[in-house]
């Protein structure tokens, strides 16, 4: 969930910033071409550039932790599997347990809640930029520098 918070965060902050392209990504399911236009424009180290350039630091966390979403679950590799995995022997047999839910020890869930909340907090920094003057207004800027700082 967080790799698609973050990926919808994305995508709002590339179309705010180009308009001219919310017709490309709306025709997506058009035909052949629309899907290969959308996916040649939008792509995610594409979006996080347009991001560096506003603002390096919130690119940079997004990068991290859209990464990590993808090391430890959004997509099928070592550290998703094995992160809630035992072996155990059973007589010459050995037996592997994973549970994908909730991984034994108390460690790897206390890591999602943070990055949870982490990744919560960047996707709403993306948009301070683009919306400065309302953050300003609302007091979310201090708010979200506040939420930073245990994070």
């Amino acid at each position: 969930m967080n790799r698609v918070v973050l990926e919808n965060a994305l995508y709002g902050f590339f179309l705010a910033r180009k308009p001219e392209l919310r017709e490309t990504w709306l025709k997506r399911h058009d035909d052949y071409a629309s899907l290969r236009e959308v996916r040649r424009v939008f792509k995610i180290a594409d979006m996080l550039e347009a991001l560096r350039a506003v603002d390096v630091t919130e690119a940079n966390a997004a990068n991290e932790l859209y990464q990590r979403a993808i090391d430890y679950s959004a997509h099928p590799n070592e550290r998703a599997l094995t992160q809630g995995m035992r072996d155990e022997m059973a007589g010459e047999e050995v037996r592997f347990d994973t549970n994908h839910l909730f991984p034994k020890g108390a460690a790897a869930l206390e890591l999602c809640y943070k990055a949870t909340a982490q990744t919560g907090v960047c996707a709403l920094a993306m948009y301070r930029p683009l919306m400065r003057e309302r953050y300003d207004m609302l007091d979310l800027t201090g708010r979200l520098d506040h939420l930073k700082k245990g994070l």
